[in-house]
């Protein structure tokens, strides 16, 4: 038995274990029948069931047994959730609305979307992982909070563009770049979304610590004699690799005619991009970028021209279309 963990941001998302509404009738207590808890649950349907989903979990953090058959959602769960389909609708629409108003053709086109996933430090417990815990502390590599929800993300900018006939590729960066998907791809969703995954996940100290009944794992007696005073202070994330990704972006769309756009969601910007933007725009390719988390409006101004803002992860994914309208509308 697989058990899906809930996908962030997808409201709507299918339960892992939902049990079915109760009828009307059962509601109200029965002479005959014990007090309606299960029933009262159910009735909740959407929310009764996302809690189950959640406590199931939740649960399978504490169980190391239940934990292996925990399975991210696919590609295709992603963009059919109730939400998520009526996002890609509306915004494939809009795009394809404001580009057609400018007499603009989406099918000639060419965008690459660039999703920098830089992590970020943070000082933990060697033995537990948990955050300001100062025995034997370490510094180690987590995602950035304010765009953690990469997956959905990849799997949304993915849906529009092919709704809205673009054609598109995905770069992903943090110290070094991967292009996700290449202007030419007819490799699936799911195959896409899992080098996303491998290629985010590939740092592998971001990881949950477990203690069961008491006994420490093996893992975390291993580290804890592995532990040294200089884990505490050694840096573990560089700064994004900006340079290359917008080398390889701007050697991606060279070869094509037409329209030539890319589109950037950051949530740090330790330098500013705009050199990067003047030289794509050398090579006719226009630039907008999408300014992520409650640093967005200080980040904003060291991202390009065209830059639209979310003060919160949850709001990235809502951004995309405005983003891409900022291009279609965009005189140079």
């Amino acid at each position: 038995m697989n058990i899906k963990a809930p996908q962030a941001g997808a409201a709507h998302a299918p339960a892992a274990a939902a049990a079915p509404a109760a009828p009307a009738h059962a509601l109200a207590p029965q002479a005959h029948t014990a007090a309606p808890k299960a029933q009262t649950a159910s009735a909740f349907d959407e929310g009764g069931s996302t809690l189950q989903a959640t406590l199931s979990a939740r649960k399978a953090m504490l169980d190391p047994q239940l934990a292996s058959r925990i399975t991210p959602w696919s590609y295709e769960e992603i963009i059919d959730s109730p939400f998520n389909q009526v996002l890609i609708e509306t915004s494939a629409a809009a795009i394809r609305k404001a580009m057609l108003d400018k007499g603009q053709d989406p099918n000639t086109t060419t965008i690459v979307f660039g999703l920098d996933i830089t992590g970020r430090e943070t000082s933990v417990c060697t033995a537990c992982n948990v955050e300001g815990h100062d025995y034997r502390p370490k510094l180690i590599r987590r995602d950035n909070p304010e765009i953690n929800m990469l997956d959905e993300y990849f799997a949304l900018v993915r849906a529009i563009g092919i709704k809205t006939g673009l054609k598109f590729g995905i770069v992903a960066w943090d110290e070094q770049v991967l292009p996700v998907r290449t202007l030419e791809s007819n490799q699936s969703g799911d195959y896409e979304l899992n080098m996303f995954r491998m290629f985010r996940q590939r740092h592998a100290e971001d990881t949950e610590r477990v203690i069961t009944n008491g006994i420490m794992e093996g893992s975390m007696a291993e580290e804890l004699a592995r532990w040294k005073p200089e884990d505490a202070t050694t840096k573990k994330v560089g700064e994004p690799d900006d340079g290359l990704a917008f080398n390889i972006i701007g050697r991606m769309l060279s070869g094509y005619e037409g329209n030539k756009w890319t589109m950037v969601a950051k949530s740090q910007a330790p330098v500013s991009i705009r050199p990067y933007e003047a030289k794509l725009r050398v090579n006719d390719i226009k630039g907008s970028s999408i300014a992520v988390g409650e640093k967005a409006d200080a980040i904003a101004p060291l991202l390009f021209k065209r830059t639209t803002r979310t003060y919160n992860m949850h709001g990235l994914k809502a951004q995309i279309a405005p983003a891409v309208i900022a291009l279609a509308n965009a005189e140079a």
